[in-house]
């Protein structure tokens, strides 16, 4: 499902100027409104022939402005003429001055009212410009039927029969004789070379600054100033002004207004970045709002490049890393892309579960510095600021002085973690990983397939990558088979048979696994009705899952002489209610145990804990056991459950079960006439391991 998520993003483009007043949101409607009435004359619908130039950095929306411009213009007046250049389109000073002329005309005719007129005034403006361009420069591609005009013209302006105070007459007199207002717009004149942009002052000053046409230049000011100038500003500040008659600063955009241009654009995200309903009022995101403006995005245009990062972040990672992180990561990858390259280059150095002995010993080592040392580690100075250094220590909390309030309990998404922020640089999962749709779709599954499914995974070894990912998704769920589900674990972990192990096997752990996932959905979802879940398995009659959950109930109320947890998180059945069916399962464990096959049956020996608690488990228990030892195969499976890979028993349980020298003497026995090659080497370990007291004292 996340590969379509970004199907019905409806976001403005990044980097791309607005284009019409419906998508404005910093309310400039009326701005733009005074401005074309400074442009053209409302009583006389004419061109007031002024120069206007629009200043602000880059990124501020200037190009979006002339677009506001352009879009009011033409419906104020049907019938006017809009000229669009671009220099940083055309390389070199020739070129610009023909490209201007050429698309002059070309406006000019696209006018149908005008369009008759087009050839004589094409051929008078080709011959002022000839004298300043090249005339090569003027055979322009596009002209269409004005094109021969040009030619003929540019041919006849060698001659030069009238001088270009005369020719400039003609042109404002042609120009005048067309019944529109013509305006024309220079947009990014801030991004051209200093010889162009002198190229284009000379343009409007000396080519086209002609009275019936009205001029907006879109630029930043201390660029120009600095091209004009060659080095001398107020020489090139003085140059200006002769252009330029009125100099507009962009208005200037509040923090409340990028704050909510930046909502705008994120709400058209929801559907498809899976953004949840309350997402604009969620204390997380109104602290990255925060954080973000204006400290990281300080224009429009930031606000546009940080959203498109996120549209593309979202669409691939929707639901598997926290939508915020996202967000805010986005803005580090905008803003501060050297410090993101560290964190690409060394994702352990930042993330709150690093896996390496390295790291650790890193980071103890770190205590050591101070917190403008460790910052530094990961962000250089010149990029960004203390602006940046926030939105890092919003993203990674170890690189915090001090966790901010609810930061202790960081969710499973969270791109601090390992798993998200590799999930994050790969802009996919990790090699073998499971996605919150591949957990959602097994949930879904009828009983018997769910059962299938675990099945497999163990049997491909991919079971715990699984859980990993289980144990992030299903707790927070809004799910309704919760019984169906538990159903399907508890028959799922059921041992297949009563035979004893010959080899470690995984499920031995999965009972636990299990339970800390039940106990994190009862945290997390209060809707979970875990009692009644409870008694359902217990009605089943498995024992595996059923004996886990109870040990749980015993361990929170500090049942049995055990120091009770305060926390009291995964609670389900009240001290009591523990007590009683702890008590009754063991009698029947007891039962099962001195007339059949019991301990065989178990992956683990939780049940026979909670007899020993209870009081069940008494003498006849215990020889029932040694006998059972007696057999080696019983021996070596039974001393995995005490002592397998990873986990071991303490003497004391032992000598509860069975008696702690009986097992080493049995084991002794075992060991005397076989080699490690005889048996599992999980077996051989797990037996030297009882012997040795290792783990078991």
């Amino acid at each position: 499902m996340t590969e379509s998520a970004g199907a019905n993003y409806s976001v403005s483009a990044p980097e791309r100027p607005i284009k019409t007043l419906s998508e404005d949101k910093l309310e400039r409607e009326a701005f733009v409104s005074r401005l074309v009435n400074a442009l053209i004359n409302p009583k006389t619908k004419r061109s007031t022939g002024v120069v206007v130039g629009i200043t602000g950095p880059w990124g501020s929306g200037k190009t979006s402005l002339l677009n506001l411009l352009d879009e009011r213009i033409q419906q104020q007046y049907e019938n006017a003429i809009v000229v669009r250049f671009n220099p940083w389109l055309i390389s070199g000073r020739n070129d610009l001055i023909g490209e201007f002329i050429a698309e002059l005309v070309a406006s000019i005719n696209s006018k149908p009212s005008v369009g008759d007129r087009l050839r004589d005034i094409a051929s008078t403006v080709a011959k002022y410009g000839a004298h300043v361009s090249p005339v090569a420069n003027l055979f322009m591609p596009g002209l269409s039927d004005a094109a021969e005009g040009v030619c003929k013209a540019a041919e006849e302006a060698l001659k030069r029969d009238k001088s270009l105070h005369k020719q400039r007459e003609d042109v404002t007199r042609e120009l005048q004789e067309i019944d529109a207002p013509i305006v024309v717009f220079i947009d990014e004149l801030d991004r051209v070379e200093d010889n162009e942009v002198r190229t284009v002052a000379q343009l409007v000053r000396s080519i086209a600054d002609f009275p019936s046409i009205s001029y907006v230049l879109a630029y930043d000011a201390e660029r120009v100033i600095e091209a004009l100038g060659g080095g001398a500003p107020e020489r090139g500040r003085s140059y200006l002004e002769k252009i330029v008659q009125l100099q507009i600063p962009l208005p200037i955009v509040l923090p409340e207004e990028l704050k909510r241009l930046l909502c705008a654009e994120i709400g058209a995200l929801q559907v498809g970045a899976h953004l949840p309903r309350d997402w604009s009022t969620s204390s997380r995101f109104l602290e990255i709002l925060d954080l973000l403006v204006p400290s990281v995005i300080e224009t429009p245009r930031d606000v546009k490049r940080v959203v498109g990062t996120f549209h593309v972040y979202a669409s691939m990672l929707a639901e598997e890393v926290d939508w915020v992180d996202l967000l805010a990561f986005s803005a580090l990858a905008v803003k501060a892309p050297r410090t993101v390259e560290h964190i690409r280059r060394a994702p352990e150095s930042v993330v709150e579960d690093p896996v390496s002995y390295a790291e650790h010993m890193r980071r103890m080592r770190l205590d050591k510095k101070s917190d403008p040392e460790r910052m530094s580690e990961i962000h250089p100075k010149e990029e960004g600021g203390i602006g940046i250094e926030r939105l890092l220590s919003f993203i990674f909390p170890s690189l915090a002085s001090h966790r901010r309030p609810g930061q202790e309990e960081l969710g499973a998404d969270a791109i601090c973690l390992r798993r998200p922020l590799l999930t994050t640089l790969r802009l996919g999962l990790l090699p073998g990983n499971y996605s919150r749709w591949d957990v959602i779709n097994v949930l879904s599954k009828r009983e018997e397939e769910i059962i299938a499914d675990l099945k497999q995974m163990h049997a491909s070894d991919t079971l715990a990558a699984f859980l990993d990912r289980l144990g992030d998704v299903y707790p927070t769920l809004k799910y309704n088979d919760d019984i169906k589900f538990w159903s399907a674990v508890a028959k799922f972990l059921e041992k297949p048979d009563c035979q004893w192990w010959t080899a470690f096997d995984i499920r031995h752990s999965l009972p636990r696994t299990f339970e800390q996932i039940f106990a994190a959905r009862i945290k997390k979802e209060k809707q979970f009705n875990a009692k009644e879940v409870f008694h359902t398995l217990l009605s089943g009659g498995t024992i595996t899952l059923p004996a886990e959950l109870i040990r749980s109930q015993i361990f929170i109320h500090g049942l049995f002489g055990y120091r009770a947890r305060p926390e009291r998180e995964g609670e389900f059945l009240s001290a009591t209610e523990a007590q009683s069916i702890a008590e009754k399962l063991s009698a029947t464990y007891k039962k099962q145990h001195l007339t059949g096959a019991f301990v065989s049956c178990l992956w683990n020996l939780a049940p026979v804990y909670t007899m020993i608690d209870c009081g069940a488990w008494d003498d006849a228990c215990r020889k029932r056991m040694l006998d059972l030892l007696q057999d080696p195969v019983a021996l070596d499976g039974f001393t995995l459950q005490l002592y397998g890979p990873g986990y071991g028993t303490s003497a004391e349980t032992v000598e509860k079960i069975v008696g702690y020298e009986s097992l080493k003497e049995l084991i002794g026995q075992r060991l005397e006439n076989l080699q490690e090659a005889d048996m599992h080497e999980t077996v051989w370990d797990a037996l030297h391991k009882a012997l040795d007291g290792i783990w078991g004292r």
